[in-house]
């Protein structure tokens, strides 16, 4: 695994350095948005969401939320750092490359396949009628090929993940960027559900 500049602003995560018992890696955790930029969820963080990032300097790093049936909720590593940007907040996290899931991570990152997905805890969870999050604290953080944001994944590869999950490609990306992040969480939404249908089905 070819390790990248720690200052690397490629959406996917990186790789940055190999340390004592594991790697660090690094990517945005979160990008600020706005009611014409919401997540898949119809949220929103802008900077003045409350995210404890101080009270929470290390919290734990996960595989998509805990919800991966062979994952888990096992932690394979945790957060070294978090700086907020103007574009959002970039995290770095120590990753244990011991783990007996270290090989599937690494696949994925190897692929620049992975991005992060911020984890909150429901109770904590405030926000405004049109999605703004008033308050999300970041209880960890989460490596996933599907984050909720769909804006960190590029479009090609929403399109490669329509093509692997056997679906036709709908007309996007014509009618403005908005127009076009709405079809992105669309396709993704068509592909997941596609994706778990398939896995019914054995």
């Amino acid at each position: 695994m070819a390790c990248q500049r720690e200052r690397d602003e490629s959406l996917a995560i990186k790789a940055l350095r190999r340390v004592a018992g594991g790697i660090i890696v690094g990517g945005p955790l979160l990008l600020w948005g706005d009611p014409a930029r919401k997540d898949l969820q119809g949220d929103y963080f802008t900077p003045k969401t409350k995210l404890w990032l101080e009270e929470y300097k290390t919290v734990p790093a996960l595989f998509h939320h805990g919800l991966d049936k062979d994952v888990g909720l096992a932690v394979i590593g945790y957060r070294v750092k978090a700086e907020v940007r103007d574009e959002g907040v970039w995290v770095r996290d120590w990753l244990d490359t011991s783990s007996q899931y270290w090989e599937r991570v690494k696949k994925l990152l190897d692929a620049e396949a992975l991005f992060y997905s911020p984890g909150s805890a429901p109770h904590l969870v405030k926000r405004r009628p049109d999605g703004r999050l008033e308050s999300f604290p970041v209880i960890e953080d989460t490596l996933t090929p599907l984050p909720a944001q769909h804006r960190l994944l590029p479009v090609d590869q929403v399109k490669a993940a329509y093509k692997s999950a056997g679906l036709a490609l709908p007309k996007l990306f014509d009618d403005g960027e908005a127009a076009a992040w709405l079809a992105i969480a669309r396709a993704k939404a068509e592909v997941e559900l596609a994706l778990v249908e398939n896995e019914l089905r054995g």
